[in-house]
């Protein structure tokens, strides 16, 4: 094996340990939301994706929409606590299908 293969070999395994962590982290944040959330807001609303330490969430309503906003601070502050690390920035929330 040449040098480049060598570094190509190194950087695909780097590259592959950081996908873990952000997958791990990723998982982590949605099993938060999960147990610590409350039933209501949980059966008006779904996670869509976490990208970039963003929750990205669908709501049935926009005033489900208002609810998420509203609580969004102590919901971040909640799901940070319990990883012990800033795991999450921020939540957007957007209407659509659950």
């Amino acid at each position: 094996m040449n040098k480049e293969e060598k570094l190509e070999v190194t950087v695909n395994k780097v590259i592959g340990n950081i996908s873990k962590k952000l997958d791990n982290k990723n998982k982590v944040i949605i099993g938060l939301w999960k147990a610590n959330i409350n039933e209501e807001i949980k059966r008006n609303t779904s996670i869509d994706i976490v990208k970039d330490k963003i929750l990205y969430i669908k709501a049935k309503t926009p005033a489900w929409i208002y609810e998420v906003k509203n609580k969004k601070k102590k919901i971040i502050d909640i799901i940070n606590n319990e990883a012990k690390e800033e795991i999450l920035k921020d939540i957007k929330v957007k209407l659509g299908d659950i």
